[in-house]
């Protein structure tokens, strides 16, 4: 059983100690064995229910990943759920198209056509890592928030997602993992 406790703790990005998942999504019902990406936007929400948006694709010969924007076209991601409350914390793990080390900006605030002023906006270095976490509370929410590249570079714009966690803060004293 230690092992199993020691996987999981490897898995996410944060102590479960810490932090309660609300909801995981992973992308695994996702896949392209093509050799081009393939657009995705009008069935998405029917694959991942809660979430929809623009320019969306699944990648060339990919499993598991969500790609938002083209290479010409910005697209953006939009996350309407019960999982969208201020009290929430977003985890999200990203990469940029050709898997090498970039700066880039990426938006994440209120639905709309745009993030407005109280958007997050974040300039990270993709790495197919955890991005910095983005404290819901932060973003003025209804439920609904959007995601997108926030990079003038067309080349910049594409962006690939491996996996979205929602959490709650834990604030109790004592806590008890029974596995």
């Amino acid at each position: 059983m230690v092992g199993v406790c020691l996987l999981l703790a490897t898995v996410l990005p944060f102590s479960e100690l810490d932090y309660k998942v609300v909801a995981d999504y992973d992308f695994n019902e996702l896949t392209n064995t093509a050799g081009n990406s393939v657009e995705i936007t009008d069935n998405f929400s029917a694959l991942v229910p809660g979430f929809s948006g623009s320019k969306l694709y699944i990648p060339a010969r990919t499993n598991g990943v969500l790609q938002i924007s083209s290479s010409s076209n910005r697209g953006r991601l939009i996350c309407s759920n019960e999982n969208v409350s201020a009290d929430c914390t977003m985890f999200i793990r990203a990469s940029k198209m050709n898997k090498t080390p970039q700066k880039t900006k990426l938006s994440i605030g209120p639905y709309g056509e745009s993030p407005s002023g109280s958007a997050t906006n974040l300039t990270v270095t993709f790495e197919m890592d955890w991005l910095e976490p983005v404290a819901l509370s932060t973003v003025a929410t209804d439920g609904s928030i959007i995601i997108q590249p926030n990079d003038e570079t067309e080349s910049n714009r594409r962006i690939l997602i491996d996996r979205i966690i929602f959490a709650r803060e834990r604030e109790h004293g004592f806590y008890f993992i029974i596995r």
